[in-house]
């Protein structure tokens, strides 16, 4: 860099320049120096650096320049000069890496310290220190911070990076960026992402993070609530959860998970002089735990403590119905809304409901913003959903119940959390918990839920997610929640498939595949009616080829994808070259290969962990194999079939004339198995379907049998 260049760039450094902000010079070899440019001398260049005063630097020695903000320990430049107490301890007692072979980092030092004032407003400082140790580690370098811009504020205190040769690096402005979530649609503008990359972090760094939240107080509907876990893959050195508020503050802690050897401690102090009451878990586990395939959530095993502010559902219902006729439409908007579903003319009510539904979930673009990324509970006005076109969860649950509630229709409100997080959690009333809206309506003598979250889900049917989960409901009154659970899918999450094959003689095959999916399965099939007519095609090619390399697709059909009330059906023909192999001209061999089934799901012995089945589903397959003529299917010496309370699998094979009959039913009637006697039923029952996808069939042709016995066509009499 010449010296015209570099006052080019240094033009308006100081116009810029504040007490905050120092300028950062870089050199050739890495160093930073942060201070301020005080002048250029001819080749050199004149800075005055923090702790360290005037330096005289060649111009040839400086790589960049750059503004940033000023950032507590940003002067220090090697281990040497760390004056932190805590990060001087931990940096002399660093754990020795090949004590954690396993390990992609340790966390060796976390700490979430909320101070909550008398006015509810609240402080949050974070500081996290982690030694890496692999690869993978790495990607703690990039970190972010995720607050709500009308109420929330998040400042970087600093960011470190201790490299394994001494120098510190420190975090600047050019890496930071504060972005809006949903800057698109502006009602639902509130979640902001401060993203920040920690400078020259390897294998061997030390990083040393912490910034601060503060926020205005919490309401009822916008709710402050602490969840915190304790439980990591990674070796945890020290994780600690402080909490101080006023002595005779309304806040109320839940311990959930709370067994095991690897506890929190947990300490309460008191300080008269203050009025200040903390509370305080300190954990640390050197182990971690080692992951296991479709494990429950870590917050449904781990010890897990939930603080939140004393409330009573009956008040926070009053708020919440409150805010709902807040929020609901003009009557105009709404009348017409219900004019344009044509429900007035639909009979019987269900009939009603579905048009409605059906309605808007064409006309509201649907926006993945759950209640916690839209700050809490608080509706947003349902007159921009209808005149906008767009809206979250809630937005659609709201209108639609209040077009339902127009039509003399009964509903209610209510939210919801994934079932494989335990549902909403009735002694925890606080809408912290909840994740998504939910409708229940009791129409024709029959109950019926929906989320309004998928576009290509039918009235009454929800994602897997919220099957089984419990949701609380607002009561007609306005004056109380009460609390549900959602019934699992079951037989209504069903898979049917009809394949009728014709073997011929060559052993090629010609295929006609009927797919009738029931339940939320069904939404990957509706989602084509988006797509176009070669990615429709490709689809079904792919299909085919799941099903045999060689397949070549003939053919395909589906149903009216548009209808949500209609079956959804996929229709392929396809032929399969080589489907059998031919050992002679009066023996062949085939596998079933509509029957793919494995026990990957089951590969582990024995298990630490529960298993999460994602549904209760039931599948049913029927193969017809038209057959050559005169060729007979050598019957097994076994059947397949299981059968216990939790997982049951049936399965027949016959032969009539020339035609081989396969049938199969599929039922798992829970999402979770115990890891010791569930889990081995589980594991047995897929264990023999994977067996069963494997077996071969084979067929034979036998020469017809003279009336003596003996093999060969019958010939004539000559004598007659």
């Amino acid at each position: 860099m010449n010296t015209r260049t570099l006052s080019l760039v240094f033009a308006g450094i100081f116009l810029v320049f504040s007490p905050a902000i120092a300028d950062i010079v870089y050199l050739n070899e890495g160093e930073e120096h942060p201070g301020k440019l005080l002048r250029i001398e001819g080749d050199k260049i004149i800075f005055d650096e923090i702790g360290s005063g005037s330096l005289r630097l060649p111009v040839a020695s400086v790589t960049n320049v750059l503004i940033s903000t000023l950032r507590k320990g940003d002067e220090i430049q090697h281990i040497s000069g760390v004056t932190d107490p805590l990060a001087m301890s931990i940096l002399a007692h660093l754990p020795d890496p090949a004590s954690y072979p396993n390990a992609d980092f340790i966390t060796l030092h976390r700490q979430r310290h909320f101070t909550i004032h008398p006015d509810g407003s609240y402080d949050l400082e974070r500081r996290e220190i982690v030694q890496i140790l692999k690869e993978p580690g790495l990607e703690k370098a990039d970190q972010a911070a995720f607050y709500m811009a009308d109420r929330e504020k998040v400042t970087l205190l600093w960011g470190h990076t201790y490299a394994p040769d001494g120098r510190v690096f420190h975090l600047t402005d050019d890496t930071v960026s504060d972005e809006g979530l949903f800057s698109s649609t502006p009602e639902y503008d509130k979640l902001r992402k401060l993203k920040f990359g920690l400078k020259k972090v390897d294998l061997g760094s030390v990083i040393d993070v912490a910034w601060k939240l503060t926020a205005s107080a919490s309401t009822p509907l916008r709710p402050m609530l602490i969840d915190d876990m304790y439980g990591e893959r990674e070796p945890t050195a020290h994780d600690e959860l402080t909490i101080s508020f006023p002595d005779g503050y309304p806040l109320r802690k839940k311990l959930l998970n709370w067994t095991g050897k690897s506890l929190p401690e947990f300490m309460e102090t008191a300080d008269p002089g203050t009025k200040t009451r903390t509370w305080s878990w300190t954990f640390k586990d050197m182990k971690g735990f080692i992951p296991e395939a479709d494990m429950p959530p870590a917050s449904r095993i781990f010890p897990r403590v939930i603080v939140y502010v004393e409330a009573e559902w009956d008040k926070l219902a009053k708020d919440f119905a409150e805010s709902l006729r807040a929020a609901a439409p003009k009557p105009s908007l709404l009348d017409t809304f219900i004019a344009e579903t044509g429900a007035a003319s639909a009979s019987p009510d269900l009939a009603k409901a579905a048009a409605v539904y059906d309605k808007l979930m064409r006309r509201v673009r649907f926006l993945p913003i759950g209640c916690p990324a839209a700050g809490g509970v608080e509706p947003v006005n349902v007159d921009v959903a209808l005149t906008k076109r767009y809206g979250n969860s809630l937005a659609r649950v709201s209108l639609l119940n209040a077009a339902l509630t127009r039509l003399g229709i009964e509903s209610r409100v209510g939210f919801m959390q994934g079932w494989n997080v335990d549902g909403i959690k009735q002694d925890i009333p606080n809408f912290g918990q909840a994740i998504a809206s939910i409708l229940r309506v009791d129409v024709d003598g029959r109950i019926f839920y929906t989320a309004c979250d998928n576009d290509y889900l039918p009235f009454g049917t929800l994602d897997t997610d919220a099957q089984g989960t419990t949701a609380c409901f607002i009561n007609a009154s306005g004056t109380g929640f009460t609390f549900e659970r959602i019934p699992e899918g079951g037989p209504n999450n069903r898979a049917e498939r009809d394949i009728f094959v014709k073997l011929a003689a060559d052993g090629s095959m010609d295929v006609r595949e009927v797919r009738r999916v029931h339940g939320p399965a069904q939404a990957s099939l509706r989602s084509l009616k988006a797509a176009k007519d070669k990615e429709i095609q490709n689809f079904a090619e792919q299909m085919a080829k799941r099903v045999h390399p060689k397949a070549r697709l003939a053919g395909y059909a589906l149903s009216n994808l548009d209808d949500l009330n209609a079956p959804v059906t996929l229709t392929l023909q396809y032929r399969i070259t080589d489907g059998a192999l031919k050992a002679s001209d009066q023996l062949m061999a085939f596998r079933n290969h509509w029957i793919s089934y494995n026990s990957r799901a089951a590969g582990l012995a024995t298990r630490t962990y529960p298993l999460d089945y994602y549904t209760a589903e039931e599948t049913v397959n029927t193969v017809v194999f038209e057959l050559p003529d005169g060729f007979h299917w050598v019957p097994w010496n076994r059947g397949y079939n299981w059968n216990c309370s939790c997982i049951s699998y049936e399965s027949t094979l016959t032969q009539h004339k020339q035609t081989l009959l396969f049938t199969d039913r599929f039922r798992i009637s829970r999402k979770t198995y115990e890891p010791v006697a569930e889990y081995q039923h589980f594991r047995g029952c897929l264990q023999m379907m994977s067996e069963l996808g494997k077996q071969w069939l084979i067929i034979e042709q036998k020469p017809p049998e003279q009336p003596n016995g003996l093999p060969g066509p019958l010939v004539p009499d000559p004598k007659g």
